[in-house]
């Protein structure tokens, strides 16, 4: 496992295009290491501290130019990688992350459910909300590696690693801001 973990870009096409670009320099350096999976921090594509303002112009789709990019990363360097970034879903805003498989195959598209604070709620919409979205807490294999995907402020609520640990997940992986 690899955690990018360093100060992105934040707000604007330009930033989105210059974290894509730290993105891929840092699965090249952590495949070169032998990671199997990287992980960037929550809302890396756009920087955590986006205005709520330009969160339509800078969301996408999980099938968006981005992700289609990050999924290519993925598969060119045969590495996972866990990508945070503002989903787009209709009218809806979440606070999302992409899961790639080294094939460049999605994973799963994690969405927050638990938001922090009122700053969180006035942008996002918590996820799962919506029975159609799916299950919030599922296990993915990674590499045949059962994992569990949280967002930030899960991390507090232990029931939610409990049950990820009951469903088999062996490690959980919470990006943070």
């Amino acid at each position: 496992l690899a955690i990018y973990q360093g100060q992105g870009h934040v707000g604007s096409k330009n930033a989105v295009e210059r974290n894509l670009n730290v993105l891929e320099n840092a699965v090249i350096k952590a495949k070169n290491m032998g990671a199997h999976l990287i992980s960037f921090s929550e809302l890396y594509l756009t920087g955590y501290t986006v205005y709520k303002e330009d969160i339509p112009a800078l969301a996408e789709t999980v099938d968006g130019p981005s992700m289609l990019r990050i999924s290519k990363i993925a598969k060119d360097n045969e590495i996972a990688i866990l990508c945070p970034y503002p989903e787009k879903d209709g009218d809806k805003y979440y606070d999302s992350m992409a899961l790639f498989d080294k094939d460049g195959s999605l994973l799963s598209n994690y969405r927050k459910a638990h938001l922090w604070g009122t700053e969180e709620k006035k942008k996002w919409i918590s996820g799962y909300l919506d029975p159609k979205e799916g299950n919030a807490f599922d296990v993915i294999k990674v590499n045949d590696f059962p994992i569990g995907l949280l967002n930030c402020y899960e991390a507090e609520f232990p029931e939610l690693t409990r049950i990820l640990a009951l469903k088999g997940a062996k490690l959980v992986v919470i990006p943070t801001a």
